[in-house]
């Protein structure tokens, strides 16, 4: 059996952590440890873009069949970050929750996420010199294509970020993959271009996805 461990830091100059997990549209609540169990399909993506002034990261991770209580509903955790090094400002959004999104996988060699979720919208006002925190939201329509055929795996991904923690970590198939597709903030801006850097189609047995915040 396989192990897979794929694990994104986000790291930037200047962020400024206080205040990020108190903004007021986090599905969870700040200084909080979350802990749900999973059997079924879950999908992670990663795209990374730079250029002498700006970058942008973006995560996306989305389980089907999560227990989060009596009924088991479908998840989606997301958090980019926009950076622009040569004025100084930023902007970081962050979200998990069920929202409205609905993933299906075809046999682990094929995947797709739509829907969206409630963000929290954070950053560095450089014309106030002010950290400001906004409500927003995130639409989904995005595709995975393996690039290799499933095998049986222990498969673990983490996302660190200002406002903390997420984990997931299975035990069944998995398949690198490639996704597609776009990801809207507040329905307009698209903030991926292409296929990602990562990603991977899982089918758990068993897993856990575990969400800390500062």
């Amino acid at each position: 059996m396989k192990c897979i461990r794929r694990q994104i830091r986000l790291l930037s100059c200047g962020l400024l952590l206080a205040g990020i997990a108190g903004a007021s549209s986090s599905v969870l609540a700040a200084n909080t440890n979350n802990n749900y169990r999973q059997s079924g399909d879950s999908v992670d993506a990663t795209w990374y873009t730079s250029d002498s002034c700006t970058s942008t990261y973006v995560y996306v991770s989305a389980s089907n069949n999560v227990t989060t209580g009596s009924t088991p509903s479908q998840q989606v955790y997301f958090n980019s970050q926009q950076n622009n090094f040569c004025t100084g400002a930023w902007t970081f959004t962050n979200g998990y929750g069920p929202g409205g999104i609905q993933l299906s996988a075809q046999g682990g060699r094929s995947a797709n996420l739509v829907g969206s979720i409630p963000t929290s919208e954070c950053g560095w006002d450089i014309s106030t010199y002010s950290y400001i925190c906004t409500n927003g939201v995130v639409d989904f329509n995005l595709n995975w294509s393996a690039t290799e055929n499933p095998s049986r795996s222990r498969y673990t991904t983490s996302n660190h970020s200002p406002s903390g923690i997420y984990q997931y970590r299975s035990v069944g198939t998995s398949a690198p993959a490639l996704a597609t597709g776009t990801i809207k903030q507040n329905g307009a801006v698209d903030l991926i271009s292409g296929s990602s850097q990562y990603g991977a189609i899982v089918t758990s047995d068993n897993a856990t996805i575990s969400i800390s915040r500062r």
